[in-house]
């Protein structure tokens, strides 16, 4: 498992089957798009930025599909959302 530092990267590392797996915990083909505007650049008119909310989902979401694979990249809430990031419960367990 290798860690990564943000969605697009971990999108990059991912195979297919990671993703659809990760499309399939979140919810199905209409997830698809959001995390497509969740890893794009943050200087396209079309990015988002995950909530503290989704983000946890998506992490929730990558450690179970790490689980069985110990290919999986690993993402967690603070590389997703700068939110989390800044919380400093996540700080002092992520350094």
């Amino acid at each position: 498992m290798s860690k990564v530092k943000d969605l697009r990267e971990w999108h990059e590392q991912a195979t297919p089957e990671q993703r659809n797996q990760l499309v399939e915990l979140l919810g199905g083909p209409t997830v698809r798009v959001s995390l497509y505007q969740l890893r794009t650049d943050s200087s396209k008119r079309y990015h988002r930025e995950a909530s503290a909310a989704r983000a946890g989902k998506i992490e929730e979401a990558i450690a179970n599909i790490a689980k069985g694979d110990n290919t999986v990249p690993i993402l967690t809430r603070g590389d997703i959302c700068s939110a989390c990031h800044s919380c400093h419960y996540w700080r002092d367990k992520n350094g």
